[in-house]
């Protein structure tokens, strides 16, 4: 699997249902072609969401493990398992990082 095109993503003025890199330079997502019909503003709102993906990845990936006082460990907030165990298999945070790499 490849990786993804590195963030950041933005949606240009002239063109708001597309989402490209920040250099233009790279199409990352036409939310126009919309097999249900959607909207014009929907369109425009689910390129913004997916603008954001690679802010929202890092935001995930820096949270994988917090630091417990308690345990004196890092912890995943979902699987509650610590950093030195890793993840659970049914961890939705860890598929979700897995999944984006």
């Amino acid at each position: 699997m490849s990786k993804h095109t590195p963030g950041p993503w933005r949606v240009p003025n002239r063109i708001p249902t597309d989402v490209v890199d920040s250099n233009e330079d790279r199409w990352i997502a036409d939310c126009q072609v919309s097999v249900n019909g959607a909207p014009r503003e929907q369109q425009e709102a689910n390129a913004r969401l997916i603008a954001k993906a690679p802010e929202m990845y890092a935001m995930l990936k820096s949270r994988e493990f917090s630091f417990d006082d308690r345990h004196a460990d890092f912890y995943c907030d979902w699987c509650h398992n610590t950093a030195s165990q890793g993840h659970q298999e049914t961890c939705r945070l860890a598929a979700i990082l897995k999944g984006s790499q």
